[in-house]
């Protein structure tokens, strides 16, 4: 019977000395997220119409890309044009 009280103690000790502040700090977190799971929503929401407007706007972005680099071998030949005109007019 000693025994058993012994142990008994050394059960409720545990609960009272580690398993009831860990679950009070749990239903602290707990209550923490919840509070915070409106913004974590709404973040989370504007992060996905991001990626959605990003995805929708990637083909103008290639398509930009492309002109960009067709107006770039013009530019280059321009500029070669340019300078072979400009040799001719130094040389006579």
């Amino acid at each position: 019977l000693l025994s058993l009280s012994t142990g008994i103690s050394s059960v409720n000790q545990a609960v009272v000395g580690q398993l009831l502040p860990g679950s009070n700090q749990l239903s602290q977190g707990l209550g923490q997220l919840d509070e915070k799971n409106d913004a974590i929503n709404t973040g989370i929401s504007s992060l996905s119409k991001g990626v959605t407007a990003l995805d929708s706007q990637s083909s103008q972005l290639k398509s930009g890309s492309y002109r960009l680099s067709d107006g770039l071998g013009e530019l280059v030949t321009g500029a070669n044009q340019l300078t072979q005109g400009g040799q001719k007019l130094s040389t006579g």
